[in-house]
């Protein structure tokens, strides 16, 4: 098996030789990128939710796909208005 030995920079479209361990020789930004295991990305403060496992408790925090309480609709004082509401019959 033979492997590239050219590689064209993400950054300036310059093509170089290729080696990991050295920058780009125009504009001297990283090659390749490092593997991050945690949910974490390389300290940007922000959550690669892609790369993340789904048994991994972080992808789904603040997340629209949860499930959201209805209970306080048909509950307490809201809850009596909407079933008034629905018999026509209205309580102060």
């Amino acid at each position: 098996m033979e492997r590239a030995n050219r590689m064209i920079c993400g950054y300036c479209s310059k093509e170089q030789a290729y080696n990991g361990s050295n920058p780009c020789v125009s504009c001297g930004s990283d090659m390749t990128q490092s593997k991050s295991s945690s949910h974490w990305e390389g300290g940007q403060g922000c959550r690669n939710k892609v790369k993340m496992s789904r048994n991994d408790r972080q992808k789904y925090v603040n997340s629209e796909k949860k499930t959201v309480s209805m209970k306080n609709e048909r509950v307490g004082v809201k809850g009596k208005n909407n079933i008034d509401q629905k018999s026509g019959t209205l309580h102060s």
